[in-house]
């Protein structure tokens, strides 16, 4: 119950953490004399993550003090099922595999077979969804979101992505 409560404070601090660890890790990139600095990308990402982060705490912070009831200190997570611990190592074995497949088929395949599984993991089975047809929108999906991250590292920002040893 709490963390429902107070999940804006949680994520943003999550945010702000994520930001601090990625902001203490920039000054390990290797300058790259590209058309702009190896740098670039990881700074815009960390700014974002803090400012998000940032505004989720802030905004987590101003719902405590409307409320002004802390007096809850139970924490609740929800409840732990198999199934959701299923889907937790299923998509952690996924993201495994891509690690694994991504030297040898490259990004697009691999990021589109990453990408699809999780999707297919994360869907909820029930009856408003015609799994049959579904799959081929999602497998579309994929490839598509896939190609497009490509091109735009590989095309607009000029960061080469892993072409796997299947291409000639």
């Amino acid at each position: 119950m709490l963390f429902q409560k107070y999940e804006k404070l949680f994520s943003g601090s999550f945010f702000l953490l994520i930001g601090i660890l990625l902001a203490t890790q920039i000054n390990k990139i290797k300058i790259t004399n590209i058309s702009m600095d190896s740098r670039l990308l990881p700074i815009i990402v960390v700014s974002i993550l803090s400012v998000i982060g940032l505004l989720l705490v802030i905004e987590g912070i101003v719902e405590i003090i409307k409320q002004k009831n802390l007096n809850s200190t139970k924490l609740n997570f929800g409840q732990i099922t198999k199934k959701n611990i299923k889907n937790i190592l299923c998509c952690f074995l996924i993201t495994v595999l891509f690690v694994y497949l991504l030297p040898i088929f490259g990004f697009i395949i691999s990021g589109s077979m990453l990408l699809f599984g999780i999707i297919l993991t994360l869907t909820p089975k029930g009856k408003q969804y015609k799994r049959e047809n579904i799959i081929y929108y999602f497998l579309f999906l994929s490839v598509a979101i896939t190609t497009g991250i490509y091109f735009l590292f590989v095309k607009i920002f000029l960061i080469l992505l892993p072409r796997g040893n299947i291409w000639p």
